[in-house]
């Protein structure tokens, strides 16, 4: 049963990419597929409008870490915005400057301090990570994928600010529920549940037939 809180649009575009996996539309070689294809299908529910859906989008840093998620939907700062900001504060009694504050704004006015800035995705709505486990991967590339995976895990609790956080997961070949006293996906949920237990896992499963279908774990 999917979550009240889970987005819609991503629950829509997960079965889109579902159908097209049945249907042999979609052939996912590696993770950029994946994501290009949720792209398309949140870009098209949205009318074309692509202004607020992002690739490997660039969010605001937390603890100094820089992080560059799959797809990111929020809408962006824009420089100018951003400059705005920096002056509310440099005006802001909270400010802890070491210099006047008219000299905090003329720094903050400087072409070269705003050459530095970058448009971000600001409020962020939804944040999505994606590993896949498919075809074609050796042994060493599928354990260094799951690896990744709780890197994700514990970037998502750790790093990410946003409102939902999914890592989506698309088992091509069943490696991360074969048969085990404790399978990986458990090992998984496992450690998401001692991170962030908000955090949403989307396994996506696939057989042999060609049949593909997810869940919320």
């Amino acid at each position: 049963m999917i979550s009240e809180v889970f987005p819609s649009a991503v629950t829509q575009a997960l079965d889109e990419l579902c159908r097209a996996y049945r249907d042999k539309t979609f052939v996912p070689v590696l993770e950029a597929d994946i994501a290009g294809y949720l792209y398309y299908a949140l870009v098209k529910q949205n009318g074309g409008n692509a202004s607020n859906i992002h690739l490997s989008g660039r969010i605001p840093p937390k603890e100094g870490k820089r992080k560059y998620p799959d797809l990111v939907i929020g809408d962006i700062w824009h420089i100018s915005e951003q400059v705005h900001s920096y002056e509310e504060w440099a005006r802001s009694k909270d400010a802890k400057i070491s210099v006047p504050r008219n000299e905090a704004l003329r720094m903050i006015r400087l072409k070269g301090f705003q050459e530095h800035l970058k448009p971000m995705t600001a409020t962020i709505e939804v944040v999505i990570e994606i590993k896949p486990f498919l075809h074609g991967f050796s042994s060493q590339q599928l354990h260094h994928r799951l690896k990744n995976t709780r890197a994700d895990l514990e970037a998502l609790a750790i790093i990410v600010s946003a409102k939902i956080r999914i890592l989506i997961i698309f088992d091509e070949l069943g490696y991360l529920v074969r048969a085990s006293s404790k399978t990986r996906l458990e090992q998984l949920i496992e450690l998401r549940d001692s991170l962030d237990s908000d955090i949403r896992i989307v396994y996506a499963s696939c057989t042999a037939s060609h049949d593909c279908d997810w869940k919320l774990v």
